[in-house]
């Protein structure tokens, strides 16, 4: 017997139109969800997710090295793109995108990393 699972990987605010790390036609994403949670839903299968989240000093973060968002550069000896500070503990843009809250009873993944550290 087959068993299935809907996961939702990182379907949060600040990867929408507006965020602070707006993925390109990312709120398209969030109707393709909608529709998945609303069939899963529908059948009792379980619905998963995660969500990137960092700490507001997160080693990854331009603002951690005053350049602008973006620039390349070396992080523990690794090669580095600098992000705008995104998904921040706490913040509204690391919250789940408002119509993926439909998703009512879900188990939320949050994805770990060092402060100093990337995430990978």
């Amino acid at each position: 017997m087959a068993h299935r699972a809907l996961l939702l990987v990182d379907l949060q605010n600040d990867f929408c139109a507006g965020g602070a790390l707006a993925v390109p036609e990312g709120d398209s994403t969030v109707d393709v969800a909608n529709a998945l949670i609303d069939w899963s839903l529908a059948r009792g299968e379980p619905i998963v997710a995660s969500q990137d989240w960092h700490p507001a000093d997160h080693g990854s973060f331009a603002s951690q090295h005053q350049v602008e968002p973006y620039t390349e550069g070396e992080l523990d000896g690794l090669a580095q793109t600098f992000w705008p500070d995104h998904c921040v503990q706490h913040s509204e843009g690391r919250g789940a995108a408002s119509a993926a809250q439909a998703a009512g009873d879900r188990r939320c993944v949050p994805q770990r990393a060092k402060p100093d550290h990337r995430q990978l």
